[in-house]
């Protein structure tokens, strides 16, 4: 999850950071299931449909986001299968976290 004005400086040679509130992060997650699951997938049918979604922010953290996250009943897709949600490197774990993000 990349803000538009973010890519903008970019473009531009600027530096870019954005700080997301809980609130903004759940409506670009709803934004995003939402786009997706309302795409036509050529080839299928298919058995399962997952969408990865990887915000690669470095304030958005799952020990920040993973209890509001778990908490949320995000809008039911009619394709997705599931939904994830995919946290940057962490150095704690030395690795990457990943959940689940509820639908229904």
């Amino acid at each position: 999850m990349v803000g538009e004005e973010a890519v903008r400086q970019h473009k531009g040679g600027q530096s870019a950071y954005r700080d997301w509130t809980s609130e903004e992060v759940i409506n670009e997650i709803e934004k995003r299931i939402k786009e997706n699951d309302d795409k036509k997938y050529h080839g299928g049918p298919y058995a399962v449909l997952l969408l990865l979604i990887h915000p690669d922010q470095p304030r958005i953290c799952f020990d920040d986001y993973a209890e509001r996250l778990e908490s949320h009943l995000f809008a039911s897709p009619q394709q997705l299968s599931a939904v994830y949600l995919l946290f940057s490197y962490d150095r704690a774990v030395t690795g990457y976290r990943c959940m689940l993000l509820k639908t229904g």
